[in-house]
């Protein structure tokens, strides 16, 4: 899950990112970098039995997920609310599939 935390920072990072420099939302820059760093410490974190920073990037991807989940209702536009939660989601259920 390594590997996937390292991804999933670096995709919410680049959004942030694009949806600041697209829209100028201050909001999306700060939402995704923050969540982005701290789940790239947490990846960075993640050594042979240490579960803390595990149930971290589980608790951020799966907050994100529910988040993101209720934006897609709400809006009914898949990008990028719908597959945010998706990945999110996934990354979670990873989390949960490996044992935390």
């Amino acid at each position: 899950m390594r590997v996937f935390t390292y991804a999933f920072s670096a995709l919410l990072a680049a959004g942030g990112t694009f949806a600041f420099v697209k829209k100028g939302s201050a909001k999306s820059l700060g939402a995704g970098l923050g969540a982005a760093l701290i789940l790239f410490l947490c990846a960075r974190s993640m050594v042979a039995g240490a579960q803390g920073p595990a149930r971290v990037a589980f608790g951020i991807c799966l907050l994100l997920g529910i988040t993101m989940a209720n934006r897609f209702n709400n809006t009914k536009k898949f990008v990028p609310p719908g597959l945010l939660a998706t990945i999110a989601l996934g990354m979670a259920f990873g989390f949960v599939a490996v044992g935390l």
